[in-house]
């Protein structure tokens, strides 16, 4: 056992091997860092992605009167067809011609 506490004391840097926390943070105190460095991208993550449960897409739509971002699949008016792209296209033709 007391082999184990030697073992663990040595890996976590907490001995008093060179000076007071030295071993500490140049060993197993500077993954604080790594750990900050991931924290910060699960969070800007989960920002950004779909809302929608189980969706992995990034979320580029609001919902209308919600603070909810959803993927063009999830987003309630779904995404526009080819079709009304074109209606919309000739509409606005039409209103060019009759000025």
């Amino acid at each position: 056992m007391n082999a184990f506490w030697h073992w663990l004391l040595t890996v976590t840097g907490t001995n008093n091997e060179s000076g007071k926390w030295y071993a500490f943070w140049s060993g197993f105190g500077a993954n604080f860092g790594e750990l900050t460095l991931l924290a910060g991208f699960l969070a800007a993550w989960h920002r950004v992605n779909c809302h929608a449960k189980g969706c992995w897409r990034i979320g580029r739509q609001q919902v209308a009167g919600t603070t909810l971002v959803v993927c063009r699949r999830h987003h309630p008016d779904g995404k526009p067809t080819r079709e009304h792209i074109l209606e919309l296209h000739r509409a606005h033709a039409q209103d060019d011609r009759i000025r």
